[in-house]
């Protein structure tokens, strides 16, 4: 993957998020650096703030745990991804080398909504899947809330030999 320029800014409370240094302005202030890196870590909170499912939702199939969270199925279109891609600056002949990610993942109560996808690298993807998974096991057996399992979403980070 070639490598782009980008930009790091500090957000608080979702902590750092890498943005393409070509991507359009933004209000945030705190820029820390620029520096070369290979994609995006993590998702930009003011494209892709995380939202979670509610029955109203048109992708709501289903309530789920002891806690009767909303469940969205899935169903990212060509055109959702289109969006995304074009918010972060991918090109679809880049798509490959990222999954459209739910922020707040579904198993969890996240939305399919645009607002909760976006392009994360294929091997932070698969890091972050590891997370995902026992944040479901835990919710299933009743032993973790919705609360608890968002804020480690959001206080998840790349292992730092991916950046």
């Amino acid at each position: 993957m070639a490598n782009v320029s980008m930009k790091v800014f500090a957000l608080l409370p979702l902590g750092l998020f890498i943005l393409p240094a070509c991507s359009r302005s933004h209000s945030i202030s705190g820029v820390l650096a620029t520096y070369t890196a290979p994609a995006l870590f993590l998702p930009d909170p003011s494209r892709t703030p995380g939202k979670l499912c509610t029955d109203s939702d048109p992708n709501f199939q289903e309530y789920r745990y002891a806690e009767k969270i909303p469940y969205c199925r899935r169903n990212v279109s060509q055109n959702e991804k289109s969006q995304i891609g074009s918010l972060y600056g991918i090109a679809s002949s880049e798509w490959p080398q990222f999954e459209f990610d739910h922020f707040i993942p579904l198993g969890i109560g996240g939305s399919d909504d645009i607002d909760n996808i976006w392009p994360q690298r294929l091997d932070a993807a698969r890091e972050k899947d590891v997370l995902e998974n026992q944040l479901f096991l835990q919710m299933q057996a009743g032993t973790l809330t919705q609360a608890d399992a968002v804020a480690q979403i959001q206080a998840w980070r790349p292992d730092a030999s991916l950046q």
